[in-house]
């Protein structure tokens, strides 16, 4: 008889958020190994980030949303070098050193005036 429906006792977090959390661990360490960044963060580490204050509640993609950022750029994905900002104070802080997209934009701009 093939199995249906949710299995709590089998999760490793059985606990509903905690489950979650541990999914979206789970995709943000791949995100990070597909582009080649180093993520030194243990699942527990970001349970509790993100449950400090209720912050998960508030996690998304809008502006008054909350995500999670590095500190320095160059430096792995480690307690001591992440934060949890709105995505909003994360776009100025890419758009004012000129990372990841802004970035691109900024080559795109020099490309046109070399030519």
């Amino acid at each position: 008889m093939p199995r249906t429906g949710p299995r709590p006792h089998c999760r490793r977090y059985p606990d509903p958020v905690d489950h979650q959390l541990f999914e979206q661990w789970a995709r943000a360490r791949a995100q990070a190994h597909y582009l080649g960044e180093v993520w030194n963060l243990t699942t527990d580490e970001y349970i509790q980030l993100w449950r400090e204050n209720n912050r998960y509640l508030n996690k998304g993609r809008g502006n008054e949303n909350f995500c999670l950022v590095r500190n320095n750029y160059d430096l792995p994905w480690s307690l001591d070098n992440v934060k949890i900002v709105t995505r909003l104070q994360h776009y100025q802080i890419c758009s004012r050193e000129k990372i990841g997209k802004f970035a691109l934009r900024k080559r795109q701009r020099e490309e046109k005036q070399n030519v």
